[in-house]
């Protein structure tokens, strides 16, 4: 996430209290876990350079990388120099992906550091196994902004207002990174934002995906086809965008992107290569099955086209995946007979039921019989939970339900043990 920290381009603040908090030599662990939109991509990247190597990596949606991440600790492992492993993003952990983190701790010069960022709490400390003295745990709390740092914010992208709007602005927001920023992206160049600003203030709706909505709403069309159709990419480079578009000149937009900091970041030693902030990403693509429901399968399946010709067939049959799932969506649901349940997400109580065991490693088969349904019913339900939250995985709708209150991290475990 392209949050303001330090050198994240234009419009970029310090946050050297957070940083603070990384650095302590009693520390073998640190753990970051707060929900979507709370900079923890961003504070691990602006980690500040030190005599230690740093080795950053980011557990991707369409393949697993543990088994890289893995082979990359070994090297680290070989030249006997304490360095800095970041692991960005750990949903559910693979077996490669553990043993890599429990190498690392286990095998690593006296010195060494793991940063770990999660949207859940992870007890690392017992998964790892090390003292919980050694693990320092930082959530939402210490990553909320301040009400200064949200000043600068604003400040920062040269948004002109006093401070009791700003005061009016941050009790809406309460501290959530994302929130303020997007906030400050909408509000920069507006002849008068305070009129503006009193309608995200006023506005009770959900706040996030309301603050994308305005966002491409006062956005060029041009700008606001590009961020919504390249929304289903996991990395976005020019020539892939080009081709999924049937354009060409995505390579200097996407640069431009990320120099006006909208939420668009490089990719770390992929030249070229840009991600949406995640947060980012679930809204857009929840603006483009509401504006757009039919282009989805054929965006997906133009992506496909594109890592099959080079030959990446991992990445090509996730996207294939996600085309048929997006497919069936539009065909519409007649297995929904439940009444909705309204302020949330408009799910039914049978997807509600369903989405509550998505967090455990329970495949769909063993979900239904815990419901008294079918693996198919069950799977069924689950992409109608996929396309209601705007989702393309398991992974980002479990994610997702966290945000909007709809799953609790203390049911997890309870819903995984089998009855």
């Amino acid at each position: 996430m392209q949050l303001p920290t330090a050198d994240c381009g234009a419009g970029a603040i310090r946050r050297p209290r957070l940083l603070d908090l990384l650095r302590d030599d009693a520390l073998r662990v640190v753990s970051i876990a707060a929900p979507a939109g709370y900079g923890k991509t961003a504070l691990l990247r602006s980690w500040p350079q030190d005599v230690r190597p740093f080795v950053y990596a980011q557990p991707s949606g369409v393949r697993d990388e543990g088994s890289e991440l893995l082979f990359r600790v070994r090297r680290a492992l070989d030249t006997g120099r304490p360095y800095v492993l970041a692991v960005d993003g750990i949903g559910a952990p693979s077996p490669s992906l553990l043993m890599s983190l429990f190498l690392h701790v286990h095998s690593a010069p006296v010195g060494s550091l793991l940063l770990l960022s999660s949207r859940r709490p992870v007890d690392w400390g017992h998964v790892i196994e090390v003292p919980a003295a050694a693990v320092r745990h930082i959530g939402p709390t210490e990553l909320a902004f301040t009400p200064d740092e949200a000043m600068s914010v604003l400040m920062a992208a040269g948004v002109a207002v006093d401070r009791v709007d700003a005061s009016r602005l941050f009790a809406r927001a309460r501290g959530w990174p994302i929130a303020h920023y997007l906030s400050a992206l909408l509000l920069a160049g507006v002849p008068e934002p305070e009129t503006l600003l009193d309608e995200i203030v006023a506005d009770d709706s959900e706040l996030a995906r309301g603050l994308v909505a305005r966002l491409l709403t006062h956005s060029a069309a041009t700008t606001r086809r590009f961020l919504m159709r390249t929304s289903i990419l996991m990395n976005l480079s020019g020539p892939l965008c080009d081709w999924l578009l049937y354009t060409s000149g995505s390579e200097p937009r996407l640069a431009e992107l990320a120099e006006r900091n909208l939420l668009v970041t490089p990719v770390p030693g992929q030249a070229g290569t840009y991600q949406y902030q995640r947060l980012f990403a679930e809204l857009l693509r929840a603006e483009l099955n509401d504006r757009r429901p039919d282009a989805a399968s054929c965006l997906h399946l133009r992506a496909a086209e594109w890592y099959a010709g080079r030959g990446d067939e991992g990445a090509a049959q996730w996207h294939r995946q996600a085309a048929r799932t997006s497919a069936r969506d539009r065909v519409g649901a007649p297995y929904v007979t439940y009444p909705i349940v309204r302020g949330r997400a408009d799910l039914t109580l049978a997807e509600l039921q369903v989405l509550a065991f998505l967090p455990s490693h329970l495949s769909f088969q063993d979900i239904g019989v815990r419901l008294g349904r079918s693996g198919n019913a069950i799977q069924r339900l689950a992409i109608g939970i996929y396309r209601k939250l705007g989702v393309i995985s398991r992974r980002d709708a479990v994610e997702r339900g966290l945000v909007l209150g709809l799953v609790r991290v203390d049911e997890q475990s309870a819903l995984a043990t089998p009855t």
